[in-house]
């Protein structure tokens, strides 16, 4: 009889123990799926050549014109993207040009001809939202304008990096955006389409960064990978 128990016991104890693993393993496995990772393509042409995955789907996507660097090394105006697992703070559109309204889970808004956005490394307003005001007094000297004449701000998320703290010169205005320079693929071992490089974005055609926004949700973040030899497939 006690043998019996011990027996019993023992079984309960295993189930319980395969059970937290089993619990531990799914939690895991729903965290990643959650992120939109970014990582250099293995088979790109060029330094910015990325590939965006997100949710069992895989994107080409453009990074800065140097490439992914750690973000300790990112300095203003480098043309680097940095790595990192950053959130996406809020959204901008274009309702002249985007129909009907984005939809997603993040904070949006349509974009105004006064949106702009500090790259002043010398100004207190540094990486910030600011409305342009013309002729006004200003802390800056240098600004990006949110209302562009291309389309690369048609619709864009600002990505949370250095805002929390922002640390002055060490890179601004770093967004996921719209890709406005599309081109044909100019060499075989290019995938079409081929991307133009950003100045330390990540850029995605429209239609694949809607479907992006649409399924997001709170705990998104955006993970942005240095390392080169991360497998992850190519699209099909």
């Amino acid at each position: 009889m006690e043998f019996t128990i011990s027996l019993l016991l023992l079984s309960i104890i295993i189930m319980s123990i395969m059970a937290q693993e089993i619990n531990t393993t799914t939690t895991a496995t729903t965290s990643t799926s959650a992120d939109i990772v970014v990582t250099r393509n293995p088979n790109g042409y060029n330094s910015w050549d990325c590939l965006l995955k997100f949710q069992g789907s895989t994107f080409f996507c453009s990074c800065g014109r140097n490439g992914i660097i750690d973000a300790s090394e990112k300095i203003e105006g480098d043309s680097f993207t940095p790595a990192g697992s950053y959130p996406l703070r809020r959204v901008f559109y274009r309702s002249d040009r985007i129909t009907p309204e984005i939809s997603t889970y993040i904070e949006s808004q349509p974009t105004k001809t006064t949106d702009g956005w500090v790259d002043d490394a010398n100004s207190v307003s540094y990486n910030q939202y600011v409305v342009l005001t013309p002729d006004a007094t200003t802390d800056y000297l240098s600004y990006e304008n949110l209302w562009l004449s291309t389309n690369s701000y048609d619709l864009m998320a600002v990505i949370g990096y250095n805002d929390d703290p922002v640390e002055n010169g060490r890179g601004s205005a770093i967004f996921f955006h719209t890709t406005a320079n599309t081109t044909a693929a100019s060499d075989s071992t290019s995938p079409p389409p081929l991307l133009g490089p950003t100045a330390g974005c990540i850029s995605l055609e429209l239609q694949d960064l809607t479907w992006v926004l649409a399924r997001v949700l709170e705990n998104t973040r955006m993970n942005i990978i240095a390392a080169e030899d991360i497998a992850i497939e190519p699209p099909v």
